[in-house]
This record gives C-alpha cells, sequence and structure tokens, in this order.
C-alpha cells in the first residue's frame, strides 16, 4: 500500500514554512491580517472535500499532508494544488463599498465616526 502523504520530513518543511509565511504577515501586516472570515473558511474547507487529495477520515490533505480544519483560517495559507489561494486585504479593500452599503443608516452613521477618529489620529 502507497503512502498517501508526503513524508513525514516533507511535512515537517511544510508545516516551517507555512509558520514562517504567517509570521511574516502578522510582522508586515499586523496579527489582525493573520485570520481569513468564517465564509472564506467555509469556502475553503468546501473546495478540499470535494477534491480527491482530501481524506475525509483525518481531514488532512493528502498532497501536502497538513490538517485542514486549521489551515483553512490562515490568510497565508493556499492549496498547493491552486484550487484556493491566500486572502490578503485586496478582498476587503475590494468589498468595502458593498459591505457598508448593506449596513442600516444608523450603522453606516456609526462607522464614520470610527472613520474620522482613525483619520485624525
Amino acid at each position: 500500500m502507497e503512502n498517501e502523504y508526503p513524508s513525514l520530513s516533507q511535512q515537517g518543511k511544510n508545516l516551517a514554512s507555512f509558520a514562517l509565511q504567517i509570521a511574516r504577515k502578522a510582522f508586515a501586516e499586523g496579527t489582525a491580517s493573520v485570520a481569513v472570515s468564517e465564509g472564506i473558511q467555509r469556502a475553503r474547507i468546501n473546495t478540499c472535500r470535494a477534491c480527491p487529495a482530501y481524506d475525509d477520515i483525518q481531514h488532512r490533505c493528502k498532497e501536502c499532508g497538513c490538517f485542514l480544519a486549521a489551515k483553512v483560517k490562515f490568510s497565508a495559507a493556499s492549496c498547493p494544488l491552486g484550487k484556493w489561494e491566500e486572502s490578503d486585504r485586496k478582498w476587503a479593500e475590494d468589498e468595502y463599498e458593498t459591505i457598508v452599503d448593506s449596513f442600516d443608516e444608523e450603522t453606516k452613521h456609526e462607522l464614520s465616526h470610527i472613520s474620522d477618529w482613525k483619520e485624525n489620529t
């Protein structure tokens, strides 16, 4: 029976590289940039579950060996097969107006106070 996962040494290298990516992102952009929204997490895990490399018993990726419940939470993470990519602030910037437009007027008013305060500090 063929080993379904990368070797333990390769999994260790993958983990070390991933940890370094997270640390770099946290230092460069702040710790708030490290995690993704629950919506992105769900989309990622659903993509993984539909993939032939997904191990539904261990909930791991057979390509990289990662435990996916943890991996999908990090913005620096990406699929080794290219099925989902690293997330960054660009998504929030692109979607900002749509998100703000979805708020009621009272919330928009409160947000304007926060925006004004942040610009003046």
